[in-house]
């Protein structure tokens, strides 16, 4: 299993907004993630802020 080290989407929204363009690249980033997992008939069942961990500017869907 991969070590993911950064910040949950979670910790960054406390902090405040988050400028549309990089809301923009995390959603694709995610919907493609779970695209990945769902053609592998993977279903996550718990997608929220605090299970999108962001590292080095890439989003990871975590808790599968």
């Amino acid at each position: 299993m991969e070590l993911v080290e950064g910040e949950t989407l979670q910790g960054i929204m406390a902090r405040g907004l988050i400028p549309l363009e990089q809301v923009i690249s995390i959603i694709g980033q995610v919907a493609a993630a779970l695209e990945y997992a769902h053609v592998r008939k993977v279903v996550h069942r718990d997608i929220k802020p605090a299970n999108i961990m962001l590292t080095e500017g890439q989003a990871k869907v975590t808790d599968f």
